[in-house]
């Protein structure tokens, strides 16, 4: 016990040297020169727009002046609304612009700030006059203001390279909005009436604020409808009639519809000979020659070649007509990259855990007779546990972590989706007191027949097994009970046999992935589901089945700055006889900074349990969690959160004596809203090349917990996500 806790101690000793090194660094480098890594001045290191008399006494305009474009314009009050609209305006700027992180010290040679070019910057005039424009204001002007930054990081900068730290200001003269009085739409006499009638269904332009948007998506829907009917080389335009005496436009629409068309040859170009043909054999029975033209055929067919990860871009389009009518569909794709390199990084930090992991991965698609993906990927990193529970008592886990994974597809129908996948896959971690390892060779079918949804179902054989290192064999011994030994009831807070260390299992795999965001880090539109179901299982002799499902919502609240996201998670697994001892690995764990946020990582035990981290029990056979997060960005890469969190594990779905000593009469509960643990905090987050990186702290709501040994009241966690 000494020696874990002097080993655990000299842990400590050196992550409070290295922070107390990175506090004196920092410190050092508020008052170093300019960094090295920053490009030759001048740089833009402030980036405002707003009206021409808005007035800044700080951080924020006192009064922006530009107009509202919120949802429900006041519903914030006006000048929170106007900065909205200046939030929204940035995104039409293509200069490289500073973030908000680079005013600290500690990061400012690591992240310099952008070179000041002024050609971009007066391009960026005209892009911002042309977003406004769109949003109605026809008669905007524009003007770039660029002097010296006055800000506190603005005046850091200028102290050591004078004038090189400057501020551009785009102040915009919006003038009247502009409203639509009515849409026409000429050449409606070239079409016939069910055409005709899905042309007037197709645009969006309504009477009010005019909107640039929805004139853009209504040429392009009228294009749809057009290509839809027959027509492979329709032309949409559209003007504006304006009416200066009401400040307000007509909306035109011109449509050439030109030859009605029928399908030509399959033309298709970037591809090795060998593939052409097999492509050309597997695509041409979507269109066919000589049958009469289809353009949504065109788009089933893009969207379907790419979702084929050996393809880059693929596009499909109509070539020139010949004498007889007939247009060839010519598909054209780029090969994706080869050199598939990719870090691997994850990062999670709490009172009661520290890890790391890094690692590389390669991934590359094989283009030739067969469409086929590789990837193998590699990760290796170290997990502490380490947590004084008494006086002169330590007990904790430490030691390695990592996975190996080789994973291929075998595109076999490229239309509908249709793959052979083949997985192979092993990942050791510390748990709590456990040291789990499990390795999992699957092959099965894999369909995504829409860009947004997948489904495979795959045979699996595992092999799991739970185990402490020699080092930590004599700590293990003290609370472990092998199985055979006498029980004790769990109420007690002791061990017992309830989990197998090695076992071996088969089972059938059934997945669903539902994905339909806006951005894939911070999404502020859309949703996701995930689904993983094992109807039929078994390990040794004994059968059981598993459920887990995740779903998520993002809903965006009159403005991208404001998302609300729903989460709902679920999950079962049941052993035909309930009284056989389980595997760690099936089961679920709740508590961590992407789970039960007020709890540390797999400590939401069932009730009546010990609940300690010298538990080496860890989840339950029943799962349920719902969180209700309010998202606010302060900048387009910060986002402030605010939550609420509820659930637990459970042994079962109803109450039952217990399994292994049924005279002892301990009855384990079953899922009872009551017991239930609710948590709320705050956190920050923010996407990074690696992935999404946030940081939150939480506070039980519930002091009772029905654990024998509950953890503190509050918890703080810091992860890095990553997606690859």
């Amino acid at each position: 016990m000494r020696h874990v806790f002097h080993q655990n101690l000299r842990w400590v000793c050196r992550v409070g040297f290295i922070g107390a090194w990175l506090i004196a660094w920092g410190m050092a480098e508020a008052g170093s020169d300019v960094p090295a890594r920053f490009p030759p001045g001048p740089w833009l290191t402030d980036v405002r727009i707003h009206g021409p008399d808005a007035h800044w006494p700080g951080v924020f305009p006192h009064d922006p002046d530009l107009p509202t474009m919120s949802v429900r314009p006041g519903r914030h009050g006006r000048k929170v609304d106007a900065r909205q609209t200046a939030f929204r305006a940035r995104s039409a700027l293509g200069h490289p612009l500073p973030e908000w992180w680079q005013a600290f010290p500690m990061v400012r040679s690591f992240t310099p700030v952008p070179a000041l070019q002024s050609e971009q910057l007066y391009d960026d005039v005209l892009r911002l006059r042309q977003w406004f424009m769109e949003r109605g204001w026809l008669d905007c002007q524009v003007r770039l203001e660029v002097d010296e930054d006055a800000s506190v990081w603005g005046r850091w900068l200028n102290r050591r390279a004078p004038g090189l730290a400057r501020r551009a200001t785009f102040v915009v003269e919006t003038g009247a909005r502009w409203s639509v009085r009515d849409w026409q739409i000429e050449g409606l006499d070239t079409v016939k009436g069910p055409v005709r009638r899905a042309m007037k269904a197709a645009v969006s332009v309504e009477a009010g604020a005019y909107d640039g948007e929805a004139r853009v998506q209504s040429e392009a829907a009228l294009l749809q409808v057009l290509s839809a009917g027959g027509f492979s080389h329709p032309v949409v335009t559209s003007s504006l009639i304006p009416d200066e005496a009401t400040r307000s436009v007509t909306v035109v629409f011109l449509v050439d519809t030109g030859m009605r068309a029928r399908f030509g040859p399959l033309e298709v170009s970037g591809l090795p000979p060998a593939t052409v043909e097999r492509l050309t054999r597997r695509v041409s029975a979507a269109v066919p020659e000589g049958e009469r033209w289809r353009g949504e055929r065109l788009a089933n067919v893009e969207d379907a070649l790419g979702r084929i990860s050996s393809f880059a871009e693929v596009e499909v389009s109509p070539g020139a007509q010949d004498a007889r009518g007939h247009a060839p569909v010519e598909v054209s794709v780029t090969e994706a990259d080869s050199n598939g390199l990719f870090p691997i990084l994850r990062l999670a930090s709490e009172p009661t855990l520290y890890a790391v992991e890094g690692g590389l991965g390669y991934r590359t698609g094989i283009v030739g007779r067969q469409l086929a993906m590789f990837e193998v990927r590699g990760a290796l990193g170290y997990r502490s546990l380490a947590v004084p529970v008494g006086p002169n008592q330590f007990w904790g886990n430490h030691g390695p972590s990592g996975e190996v994974a080789l994973l291929s597809e075998l595109f076999l129908s490229p239309l509908s989706g249709l793959s052979l996948v083949g997985e192979t896959e092993a990942r050791l971690e510390p748990v709590q007191a456990n040291n789990v390892f499990s390795s999992a060779v699957r092959a099965g079918l894999r369909v995504r027949p829409t860009p947004y949804l997948e489904m495979s179902a795959t045979p699996e054989i595992d092999y799991w097994r739970s185990f402490a290192w020699p080092s930590q064999q004599a700590l293990w011994d003290e609370w472990f009970v092998e199985p055979g030994d006498p029980p004790l009831p769990p109420m007690l807070g002791r061990h017992r046999p309830s989990f197998r260390p090695e076992a071996t299992g088969m089972l059938l795999r059934v997945a669903l992935q539902w994905v339909d965001v806006d951005r894939p880090l911070l999404p502020s539109r859309g949703g996701a589901l995930h689904i993983d179901a094992v109807p039929v299982g078994a390990v040794g002799d004994d059968l059981f089945w598993r459920f887990e499902a995740t779903a998520r919502r993002y809903i965006a609240l009159g403005s991208e700055r404001w998302v609300l996201v729903p989460r709902l998670d679920m999950g079962a697994l049941r052993f035909r006889d309930p009284t056989v001892p389980s595997v760690p690995q099936l089961r679920f764990y709740l508590g961590g900074g992407n789970s039960l946020r007020g709890w540390g990582v797999a400590r939401a035990n069932p009730p009546g349990w010990d609940g300690d981290v010298n538990d080496y029990r860890i989840g339950g056979n029943v799962m349920g969690l719902g969180s209700l997060e309010l998202r606010f960005a302060v900048w387009p890469r910060l986002h402030v959160f605010a939550f609420s969190d509820a659930g637990r594990t459970w042994e079962g779905l109803v109450d039952r004596v217990d399994r292994v000593d049924r005279a002892a009469g301990v009855i384990e509960p079953g899922v009872r809203l009551g017991t239930v643990l609710p948590s709320a905090g705050l956190g920050l987050a923010l996407p990074t090349p690696l992935g999404r990186a946030a940081m939150s702290g939480a506070v039980r709501l519930r002091e009772d917990t029905e654990l024998v040994h509950p953890p503190p009241m509050t918890a703080f966690h810091f992860i890095l996500v990553q997606s690859y």
